[in-house]
């Protein structure tokens, strides 16, 4: 039997509509929810600059000065126990306030990430052990050998310093 009538012939046209409607009242909702998630996951910077802290607390008016030495070292080398021992030293005479890193080269212990043009001209020029003092230059280098890591540190540990670690 045929459907003559106009509300028949337009029935699949609506359903398309009401399918159409459907999906993009739940596109809508979609999306809000997303922009709900996304506004609530926002946090708000502090932007008191007369009162600036930090998750840990306010910042504190001076800093504890600190010393890196960055000593170039290998298990081939036969002076480098004499660095290591200097490091030890170093690190009774000042406690916590010498950080000493220890970057081998060349044996079981190197890391190959790390840049081997940093350390291609000192191992040259000054043998090992060598090191950098916070990678401050001694003239016109910034790796030197051991006997001049003492009163580089000393000279580092009396310098202002406006941050901290």
């Amino acid at each position: 039997m045929a459907c003559n009538h106009f509300v028949c012939n337009q029935m699949p046209v609506y359903n398309a509509y009401i399918t159409q409607h459907f999906f993009m009242k739940t596109k809508i909702t979609l999306a809000g929810m997303a922009l709900l998630c996304l506004l609530a996951a926002c946090k708000k910077e502090n932007t008191n600059i007369n009162n600036p802290q930090n998750e840990l607390g306010p910042i504190p008016a001076s800093f504890k000065q600190r010393v890196m030495i960055e000593e170039l070292t290998g298990e081939w080398c036969g002076a480098c126990p004499y660095g290591a021992s200097l490091i030890e030293q170093y690190k009774r005479t000042y406690g916590d306030s010498v950080v000493p890193v220890s970057i081998h080269v060349n044996d079981y212990f190197d890391i190959s990430q790390y840049d081997p043009v940093t350390y291609s001209f000192p191992q040259n020029y000054f043998g090992f052990p060598c090191a950098a003092i916070n990678r401050v230059p001694q003239g016109s280098d910034t790796w030197y050998s051991s006997g001049y890591w003492g009163p580089n540190i000393a000279t580092q540990m009396q310098r202002d310093h406006q941050t901290g670690v």
